[in-house]
């Protein structure tokens, strides 16, 4: 494990759980690990796309992309 990297454990509810695979199908086959990456991908580009209505200013596709 690296300087930026967290260990977490803990529970959440069951429903939470069964939307994300449903929503995550190719990560949640291959484990929770993966499950959860997907999520915390997708937060991120959530509030990628916040910032940017915020500010009015979109990365063109390469930029994005190396973020």
């Amino acid at each position: 494990m690296d300087d930026e990297t967290v260990h977490l454990e803990g529970d959440i509810p069951q429903g939470l759980f069964e939307e994300m695979q449903n929503k995550f199908p190719a990560s949640a086959e291959g484990g929770k690990r993966n499950l959860l990456r997907a999520v915390i991908d997708d937060w991120q580009r959530m509030k990628k796309l916040e910032v940017a209505r915020a500010t009015g200013e979109y990365p063109s596709e390469s930029q994005a992309s190396r973020e």
